[in-house]
């Protein structure tokens, strides 16, 4: 019933010419109504048998796994370490103010993927294809970013840079 009430006075607003208002009352209100039916309990019978197995072959996939990162690297060791990279279901958010290094950082969680074998496709509604490219060539090849932006890239600076590149372009992955 409150899902029909929302659509109406959605519709009043809209045919009112209030347009922005009705999105906001379909969205608003939409909103708490989904919340509000979402059923958040996750419950487990602990005495049951199926679920005593599933618990028990889970410690034994655990215990056999060797290695630090069972999930996807984000490229930072430490992170990797406690949280063993991120696993499936799991998602991974990064906030900032412009310029802290968020596109940085999910470079380097690319990059980190890429070499355990993953297929990480970035996008970036903020920095330039060109910048996305010139960034991973950095990171790739260990050559200061502020050097290929001051164009003052020494001759054994440029050889790790066509290195990177060539070691992209053999990996046929990488897509921006």
């Amino acid at each position: 019933i409150k899902v029909d009430e929302v659509l109406a006075k959605s519709a009043e607003m809209s045919h009112a010419g209030d347009y922005q208002d009705a999105l906001s009352n379909l969205t608003g209100e939409g909103f708490w109504i989904a919340q509000s039916m979402s059923d958040r309990r996750s419950t487990a019978n602990l005495a049951d048998e199926t679920n005593l197995h599933e618990r028990r072959d889970r410690y034994r996939e655990r215990a056999l796994f060797e290695g630090d990162v069972r999930g996807v690297p984000l490229g930072f060791p430490e992170i990797d370490a406690h949280m063993f990279g991120l696993l499936p279901g799991e998602l991974c958010s990064v906030a900032g103010y412009s310029g802290t290094g968020k596109t940085w950082m999910l470079l380097l969680s690319a990059v980190a993927a890429w070499k355990a074998g993953y297929k990480p496709y970035i996008v970036s509604l903020e920095v330039a294809k060109e910048d996305i490219e010139d960034r991973l060539d950095c990171i790739m090849s260990g050559v200061p970013y502020t050097k290929v932006l001051q164009g003052s890239l020494d001759r054994d600076e440029m050889k790790a840079l066509k290195a990177a590149q060539d070691e992209l372009v053999s990996s046929g992955y990488l897509v921006v």
